[in-house]
């Protein structure tokens, strides 16, 4: 009896699966997936003050870095329908959108 990987491991592509997962989690809580991991980076996200359930968070840290390890260009994240249909996205200097949630968070415990 011959047994392929694929009968017992689900096979993903990276860095597209997870920019996939990323893409879903952007358009689910209305955030960028990058700004939210700079946040975790630097310690400032509260997981009780924020939007998104501890499971999906994780998640997104674990699928972010699996994106990036993989040579994932978090600008792709930034190119998708929801950048240009949302503009809390979209940061330029003829636009310029208000803090996000997590930044909002940030500038509250510092304070």
């Amino acid at each position: 009896m011959d047994i392929n990987l694929e009968d017992v491991f689900e096979i993903f592509e990276e860095p597209e699966h997870s920019k996939n997962v990323l893409l879903n989690f952007q358009e689910k809580y209305n955030i960028d997936s990058e700004e939210l991991y700079l946040f975790y980076q630097q310690g400032g996200i509260n997981c009780e003050e924020s939007p998104i359930s501890e499971e999906d968070f994780k998640s997104l840290i674990h699928h972010f870095i699996i994106f990036k390890e993989n040579g994932g260009d978090p600008w792709e994240l930034k190119k998708s329908d929801i950048w240009e249909e949302n503009i809390a996205y979209q940061n330029t200097e003829k636009d310029y959108s208000p803090c996000s949630f997590f930044s909002c968070v940030i500038l509250c415990i510092i304070h």
